[in-house]
C-alpha cells in the first residue's frame, strides 16, 4: 500500500484556485457596485475610491475574458491547430540538403579582420 502525500487532506488544483479567484474577484466588484449605490464617499478620498473601482473593473475584465474568449479567435485558433496536426500526421518529414560553396579569387585580399596576426618575441 503507497503511502498518501496530502496525508489525507483534501488537493485543490489549478483549475480550482482560479474558478475561486474568479469568484472573489467578482464577488468584490458585487460589493463595489452596492458601496457605490448605499454608502457616500467623502470629497477627500474620491481618488482613491475611483483608482479602485478602475483597477477592479479591470479585473473583472480579464476574468471575463479568461472564462469566455473571443469565440471567433478561439474558433479560428483551433481550426489551425487541427489543421497543423493532420497535416503533420498524414505526411513523411523531408529531408532538404543544401550544400553552399565559397570561392575566393586568389587576388582578392583578406578583410582586414582575417588578416594573420605575426608575432615575434623580442629578446
Amino acid at each position: 500500500m503507497s503511502a498518501d502525500p496530502t496525508g489525507g487532506k483534501p488537493m485543490i488544483t489549478t483549475t480550482t484556485q482560479q474558478f475561486l479567484m474568479a469568484v472573489a474577484i467578482l464577488g468584490l466588484a458585487v460589493l463595489v457596485v452596492m458601496i457605490i449605490g448605499f454608502v457616500h464617499v467623502p470629497k477627500e478620498n474620491q481618488t482613491l475610491f475611483t483608482a479602485l473601482v478602475g483597477a477592479i473593473g479591470g479585473w473583472v475584465g480579464a476574468t471575463i475574458s479568461f472564462y469566455f474568449p473571443s469565440s471567433v479567435g478561439a474558433r479560428a485558433k483551433d481550426e489551425a491547430i487541427a489543421t497543423m496536426a493532420a497535416q503533420i500526421s498524414s505526411t513523411p518529414p523531408t529531408v532538404t540538403t543544401v550544400t553552399t560553396e565559397t570561392k575566393k579569387s586568389p587576388d582578392t585580399p583578406l578583410p582586414e579582420a582575417a588578416q594573420p596576426v605575426h608575432q615575434g618575441a623580442t629578446i
